[in-house]
């Protein structure tokens, strides 16, 4: 720790400590970064989960073969009880931060202060109510593993918040080492006590463990040593109210089907159904999600910039489109073949999980585009009602469907009620920026048609009747893939080549290519 005396209040807090090679940070310096900078952040941290997704998958595999669904069904029954009672907490310190271009050393200090005791609010909850869980889930196993997933937010709350700053500033780079190494350490140690206890404790461990090495790391990565002092807390709270109202309201619309199965079907379908959810939602989450956190502290530079807000809202749009819903559709074309080679034949049962959960992700991952809109804009009350709205849809629909047709039921009621959403999450986006409803249609409507073309291909491609599953699986991945692609490109041209993601693929690939034939023109003889 530093020595107490005072530091010089600058607009940009700890960032000013975390100069570092990329020079001092300034207020004005991302403005200037452009669509430039954007990209490169975004490719930062889609980068950054694709690795921890890959050290995740890799773990998956190895696991799904080592423990059982019931294993896997008691740690989500664990990590969801935890994450029930944090978003209660949780007051959005971390994104008032990010937002405030003025932020000083005290914002960044009493964001640290509310983490911690949010953290002990949280830790103490969870081992008081443990019991609970365990009624709820009809398995007395849950108590002992909720009490120890308690360590984790406890943990958390002392992460260095100087490694606010890694966005704050723009330097993505530091960001992805921060976010990596969470991941690695929670897959060593996963592994090795897997193989060693066979249970489930040896997942419940290792995300303890991982937390821990993630708080070491923060002090390790980031220069900054925080104080604890509440000086700014109205001024935070002030924002993150809504917000915090809104978080709630998102984490019942992304977790409700979870509890429906758990609190109705108990550990071994709350298993299927977790990892089902995982495998499906993957390809997805993981550039729509990284690519929010890169772009939250680019939109908060673009507030004043409604037209540039609105542009480059929509070019983030037309690359999460294409992406969402080739990678979403495919996944639910090919999910029986995926399940089978990935996960083993013990998981057959989770293939017609996965073919409604990753079609209804498909249109959830579109419609999260909105979700940085909202928060950048501090539109939380319009972003809390939204939420709400899709929870009130969502929960009955679960629950009927578990009801009557048992774990599938729940996966197609969400399905279906996402897709009928769709449009409310747009509607959100034009009430906050000048974008209309034909400008978001202009980018939807070439990948919709593409995902179908897709669907239609490979059903009629006779690729079914292979008898080999591994052969069956990369066959109609490679057939599916270049449908999309082709009749993508083929609507672009007819439409017009008008802007979009396939105009900027086009112009990068020629860009690549022309490089490429000039250096073999160079080393020609």
């Amino acid at each position: 720790m530093r020595a107490a005396e005072p530091r010089p209040q600058t607009s940009v807090g700890p960032i000013a400590e975390d100069e570092g090679e990329d020079g001092p940070p300034s207020a004005s310096g991302p403005a200037q970064a452009g669509l430039r900078g954007m990209v490169v952040g975004s490719a930062w941290m889609i980068g950054a989960r694709w690795v921890i997704r890959s050290i995740g998958m890799v773990s998956t595999v190895i696991l799904a073969r080592l423990l059982l669904p019931e294993d896997f069904g008691l740690v989500a029954m664990g990590a969801i009880t935890m994450q029930f009672v944090l978003v209660f907490a949780d007051a959005g310190q971390a994104m008032a931060v990010i937002r405030n271009v003025n932020a000083t050393d005290e914002h960044f200090d009493t964001a640290w202060a509310m983490s911690i005791a949010i953290g002990v609010v949280v830790a103490a909850g969870l081992i008081v109510g443990a019991p609970l869980a365990g009624l709820y889930f009809h398995d007395s196993r849950a108590v002992p593993v909720v009490q120890v997933i308690a360590l984790k937010p406890l943990i958390n709350g002392f992460t260095n918040v100087g490694v606010l700053a890694f966005r704050k500033n723009l330097r993505f780079g530091k960001d992805f080492q921060f976010l990596v190494i969470n991941r690695v350490s929670i897959f060593v140690v996963g592994i090795s006590l897997a193989l060693t206890l066979r249970s489930y404790w040896a997942l419940v461990i290792a995300s303890v463990c991982g937390e821990a090495f993630s708080v070491a790391a923060s002090y390790v990565l980031s220069p900054y040593r925080p104080r604890f002092r509440l000086t700014k807390l109205r001024e935070i709270w002030g924002y993150s109210i809504w917000m915090q109202f809104a978080n709630i309201g998102y984490f019942f619309g992304e977790r409700a089907d979870q509890f429906v199965v758990g609190g109705l079907a108990g550990a071994t379908p709350m298993g299927l159904y977790n990892v089902s959810a995982d495998t499906a939602s993957a390809p997805t989450d993981e550039v729509v999600v990284p690519m929010a956190r890169a772009l939250f502290p680019y939109y908060a530079i673009l507030l004043n910039e409604p037209s540039r807000f609105a542009e480059a809202y929509l070019g983030v749009l037309s690359v999460v489109a294409v992406i969402a819903l080739s990678t979403g559709v495919g996944v639910a074309l090919v999910a029986g073949d995926l399940v089978a080679v990935v996960l083993g034949q013990k998981w057959l049962a989770a293939a017609p999980l996965v073919v409604w959960l990753a079609a209804g992700n498909a249109f959830l991952g579109i419609g999260r585009s909105a979700n940085a809109v909202l928060s950048v804009t501090g539109s939380g009350r319009l972003y809390a009602v939204r939420n709400w709205l899709f929870v009130v849809l969502l929960a009955p629909a679960a629950l009927i469907g578990g009801m009557n047709w048992g774990p599938v039921g729940v996966a197609a009621a969400r399905t279906v009620v996402t897709i009928l959403f769709a449009p409310v999450m747009f509607y959100t986006v034009i009430r906050v920026i000048p974008v209309t409803a034909t400008d978001i249609f202009a980018r939807l409507w070439r990948p919709i048609i593409a995902a179908s073309a897709m669907v239609a291909v490979v059903k009629l491609s006779g690729i079914d009747a292979i008898t080999s599953p591994v052969f069956r699986l990369f066959s109609n991945t490679i057939l599916g893939a270049m449908i999309f692609v082709l009749v993508l490109l083929s609507l672009w041209v007819l439409a017009g080549r008008e802007p979009g993601v396939e105009r900027t693929t086009v112009e990068q690939a020629a860009k690549l290519w022309r490089r490429l034939h000039w250096r073999q023109t160079m080393l020609s003889p």
